[in-house]
C-alpha cells in the first residue's frame, strides 16, 4: 500500500509511514531526484495482531521474522505462495480503495493479512510511473513462485510486475453500443478510479458494476475484471497504457465475469490451476443477447462457468490447446443479487434476455 499506512485496516493508529510521505521527503525536502529513487516490492505478506509488546508474545511461526510496535501491534511475515494457499478464498479478500492496498480477514490469531497481490503491484507501478521513480526493487523472488500452480501460473506477481513496467504504453480502442455492455480494461492505466476509466460526459449513464459472486458498484476497477457499463448512444473508448500480456485470473465456483488482455487470445490457451477447471463456453454480450466465443477481444468482458474455486491464466505465449467445454448453458439471467447499499436501487432491464436485469443506483 503507498498511501497511507496498514494502521487505516487494523486500528486508527498510523505506526507505519505510507509511501507516498516517504517519497515526498526524498523528493520535496531532501531535494533528491525522482529518477534517484525506487519502490521496494516484497513478494510477501503480514500477518498483524494487536496487544503484543515482543516478537516472543506475538505467536509468529518464528519469532525472528517478526517485528512489534509496542503498546500497538505485531506483525509475522510469510510468503504469497502460503498465504494464497492457505488463508485466501472468496469472503476473506478485502480492497481498499484510500489506500490501493490487498488484505484479506485472518482469524482470531492474526485478524488482518497484509499482502501483494497482482493488483496492488499494478496500482505500485502505475504510482511509480506517476511520480517519475526510478524504478522498483523486488526481494525474495521465490516467495512469489508457487511450485503446486499449472504451468503459466507458477509466477503471477512477477508476470504482472513485468506487464506494468517494462511493457510499453499503447492506445487501445473498443467500440461501446447504446444501453448495456458488458467490457474490460485492456491495458494499465494510469488511473484506475471507475471515474477516470468512464468519466462523466463520455455517455455513459450507468456502471461500471462489477460482479464477485454479487454485484458490486466499484470505486476502483482493475485488470482481468468484467464490468456492466450503460451507455446512451453508441461510442468509441479510447485506454492508454502499459499493454497487458499475461493475467492471472481468480476465479470463484459458479459463473464469473472475466476480462481480457492487450490483445485477443484464443480461449484455448486460456490455462486453470487446477486444471479442467472451466465447464462453459466462454459468452460476450452484445445487441441484448449472450453469444459463445472462442477468442477474448481487448476491452471486452466475459461470463464463463468454473467448477470450483482458482486461478484462469491469459497469456499471450501459451502453447496450451484446450477444447472448448461441450456444455450449451448459459449466464444466468439473474447472476446474483444486488448489494446493500446506502442509497435505493432499481432494476433496469436489458431487453433480450428474457428476467435479465441489472442493478443500477439512483
Amino acid at each position: 500500500m503507498y498511501r497511507r499506512s496498514y494502521g487505516g485496516v487494523l486500528t486508527d493508529n498510523t505506526a507505519l509511514i505510507a509511501v507516498d510521505t516517504i517519497v515526498y521527503q526524498f523528493k520535496i525536502v531532501a531535494a533528491i531526484p525522482a529518477s534517484k529513487l525506487g519502490i521496494g516490492i516484497p513478494f510477501e505478506g503480514k500477518f498483524w495482531k494487536q496487544g503484543f509488546n515482543t516478537p516472543a508474545d506475538s505467536a509468529c511461526y518464528n519469532a525472528n521474522d517478526a517485528q512489534c510496535f509496542p503498546g500497538v501491534t505485531c506483525w509475522c511475515r510469510d510468503s504469497y505462495g502460503n498465504i494464497m494457499n492457505q488463508y485466501y478464498y472468496h469472503t476473506s479478500h478485502q480492497w481498499r480503495s484510500d489506500d490501493k492496498a490487498a488484505y484479506l480477514t485472518g482469524d482470531a490469531t492474526f485478524p488482518y493479512i497484509s499482502y501483494e497481490n497482482q493488483r496492488s503491484l499494478t496500482e505500485k507501478l502505475v504510482y511509480m510511473k506517476n511520480q517519475g521513480l526510478g524504478g522498483t526493487i523486488i526481494w525474495e523472488l521465490v516467495k512469489g513462485y508457487r511450485s503446486d500452480q499449472q504451468p503459466g501460473l507458477k509466477d503471477c506477481l512477477l508476470k504482472s510486475v513485468k506487464s506494468a513496467a517494462l511493457n510499453p504504453s499503447m492506445i487501445i480502442s473498443s467500440t461501446i453500443a447504446t444501453n448495456w455492455n458488458l467490457v474490460s480494461v485492456p491495458n494499465v492505466v494510469r488511473n484506475f478510479a471507475s471515474s477516470s476509466v468512464w468519466p462523466s460526459g463520455s455517455g455513459i449513464t450507468s456502471g461500471p458494476i462489477g460482479y464477485d459472486a454479487v454485484y458490486s458498484f466499484p470505486n476502483q476497477v482493475q485488470n482481468g475484471a468484467a464490468y456492466w457499463v450503460k451507455y446512451s448512444a453508441g461510442a468509441t473508448k479510447n485506454d492508454t497504457g502499459s499493454k497487458i500480456t499475461s493475467l492471472c485470473i481468480p476465479v470463484n465456483s459458479g459463473w464469473n465475469m472475466i476480462g481480457s488482455l492487450s490483445r485477443s487470445l484464443a480461449t484455448s490457451k486460456i490455462t486453470s490451476s487446477p486444471a479442467s477447471l472451466v465447464i462453459s463456453k466462454y459468452y460476450a454480450y452484445s445487441g441484448g443477447v449472450y453469444s459463445a466465443t472462442t477468442s477474448l477481444d481487448p476491452g471486452i468482458g466475459y461470463w464463463v462457468k468454473t467448477s470450483a474455486a482458482g486461478t484462469l491464466g491469459l497469456d499471450t505465449a501459451s502453447t496450451a490447446n484446450n477444447p472448448p467445454s461441450s456444455s450449451n448453458e448459459q449466464p444466468p439471467c439473474i447472476p446474483g443479487t444486488a448489494p446493500s447499499a446506502p442509497t435505493s436501487l432499481v432494476v433496469s432491464r436489458v431487453h433480450a434476455c428474457e428476467g435479465l436485469y441489472h442493478p443500477t443506483l439512483t
